[in-house]
């Protein structure tokens, strides 16, 4: 099972993966104690909280992560790279006229590769720089599902104006790490609708070179910014 939910004033995508009564959070950016209630009754309603996964250190993604911590015992994944950008989030919510964001948890490093297991469903850690120097994108091969935190986006890709930010890299993961994987996989990204790999490769502007009629000979890399 997996339910997605909207919270706070950016109006970041967290979702919920449950089986066999065991739960991950996938960037529980709930603000405020009604935000995380909600999301605690709904935990509480699906099964015990296992995992509480990160796909980036962006404080509209991690408002709600110490407080399950704490509550439930159990750790923060993430990538090390972004340990960086997580120590900044206070100062980044400031920015936006939001609240400091309380990053006092304990932390598992998930890097390239990092396989995680929720009930039967498992999740590979597919490192995405560019959003975030530590940008992770969780894939599910047997539920073919992509959660891609702020690296793709129905119709477009994750900023790279903010600290840490780098378009080069972001283009490059995203076609080389993202795109290459099957087309019917449903992506849940971190903010607005869904989408699927195959809708991506058709239309998004950004990805121009998966565009080109058959038979023209297209380098994507050598466009890539």
């Amino acid at each position: 099972m997996i339910k997605g939910f909207t919270f706070n004033p950016i109006e970041t995508n967290c979702y919920l993966i449950a089986d066999g009564g065991e739960v991950a959070v996938v960037d529980p950016g709930c603000y405020g104690p009604a935000e995380a209630a909600f999301l605690e009754k709904a935990i509480s309603e699906a099964g015990r909280l296992t995992h509480i996964l990160l796909t980036h250190g962006h404080p509209d993604h991690c408002f709600g992560a110490a407080g399950l911590s704490r509550k439930y015992g159990v750790p923060v994944t993430f990538s090390p790279d972004d340990a960086y950008i997580l120590k900044r989030s206070s100062q980044l919510a400031g920015l936006f006229g939001l609240d400091s964001v309380d990053t006092d948890f304990e932390t598992v490093p998930a890097r390239d590769g990092f396989l995680v297991k929720v009930g039967s469903i498992e999740l590979r850690a597919i490192a995405t720089p560019g959003h975030t120097p530590g940008g992770i994108c969780w894939f599910s091969e047997g539920e073919k599902v992509l959660f891609s935190g702020d690296s793709l986006f129905a119709g477009t890709i994750g900023r790279t104006d903010l600290p840490g930010g780098d378009y080069d890299a972001l283009i490059k993961s995203v076609l080389e790490k993202i795109m290459t994987l099957p087309e019917d996989t449903m992506v849940l990204p971190g903010h607005g609708g869904d989408t699927t790999i195959g809708r991506e490769a058709a239309t998004n502007p950004f990805l121009e070179p998966f565009n080109e009629p058959e038979g023209e000979d297209v380098d994507p890399i050598a466009l890539k910014g």
